[in-house]
């Protein structure tokens, strides 16, 4: 065998042994599901009165402003999504709005297919 498929196998089974140990929610499920079918991810911050600021998530098929079907998504579920390292933050191009929008990243893409192919497509 070559280094390079051997160094592919090893990194394979490393991710194969670390993935049962990863617990998540339905919810995050749903999130990294939706992600993987181009739906968009984002957050904001939403001030009610003087002082409380709600921060709400929010999923929308076809990218975020689209007018397509939206989910709300709680916050902690894209944070502890992000702690994981299955999405990540994308810098906000607008300094004074506080939004953000995420993406998955190569580690995300790859625990998702994992899944599908483990359950014939259908991650529930």
């Amino acid at each position: 065998m070559s280094a390079i498929f051997k160094e592919v196998e090893r990194e394979r089974a490393n991710f194969e042994a670390e993935t049962p140990k990863m617990k998540l929610s339905k919810a995050q499920l749903e999130v990294l599901q939706k992600l993987s079918e181009g739906w968009e991810l984002g957050s904001s911050l939403t001030q009610i009165g003087f002082t409380v600021e709600i921060e709400r998530g929010v999923l929308q098929k076809n990218g975020l402003g689209c007018g397509q079907p939206l989910k709300d998504v709680k916050i902690i579920t894209i944070n502890a999504l992000v702690k994981k390292g299955l999405i990540k933050r994308l810098p906000n191009p607008y300094v004074r709005i506080e939004f953000t929008k995420y993406e998955l990243t190569e580690k995300g893409k790859t625990y998702i297919n994992y899944l599908k192919s483990k359950e014939g497509g259908n991650i529930e």
